[in-house]
């Protein structure tokens, strides 16, 4: 499976990029992946230091026809506009296949963890794989498909269900 990163308005170093990379590829380690990334982009209607609703990344990763797979990487703080506009650490697009994922609130180590964790979690949604509606682990974690996780607590990788699920998907693509 390959899978475009986009830095969107970024601010992380490559060694940062490498990391949270290298932790998303042990969490989606149960499948082959590929991960390109791609020049850092600037995105029309996302600027400013406050809040920016996650469409917007979507809307830019449509405009600019990005091929299917593709994820944009943000260092801003977002929130799910067409919903509940409540905070989001990411979204997901599966038809398209796209996905955002931003670090919201979390700092240093935590933040490549929960970065990586967010890329796995959205990319997961792609094969329409759901959240738990009760706790389910993967090892001595939660499943990375449960809402609302976080680096403490959540695995960054998915319980074998959620690993059999994919795996479907990705054989009857």
């Amino acid at each position: 499976m390959k899978i475009n990163i986009v830095p969107a308005d970024w601010r992380f170093s490559e060694s940062d990029l490498e990391r949270i990379i290298g932790c998303a590829n042990e969490g989606l380690g149960f499948v082959p992946v590929e991960f390109n990334v791609l020049a850092p982009r600037k995105v029309h209607g996302a600027s400013g230091m406050g809040r920016v609703d996650a469409n917007k990344y979507f809307e830019f990763l449509q405009d600019r026809r990005y091929r299917k797979g593709t994820v944009a990487i943000v260092s801003r703080t977002l929130y799910d506009g067409s919903r509940t506009k409540e905070f989001v650490q990411g979204l997901s697009w599966a038809d398209e296949r796209y996905a955002v994922a931003g670090p919201n609130h979390l700092y240093g180590v935590q933040r490549h963890l929960g970065l990586a964790q967010t890329l796995v979690h959205e990319i997961l949604h792609w094969g329409k794989i759901m959240h738990h509606r009760k706790r389910v682990y993967a090892g001595d974690k939660l499943c990375v498909m449960m809402p609302n996780g976080g680096p403490g607590y959540t695995s960054l990788g998915p319980c074998s269900r959620c690993q059999s699920r994919f795996v479907q998907y990705l054989n009857a693509a």
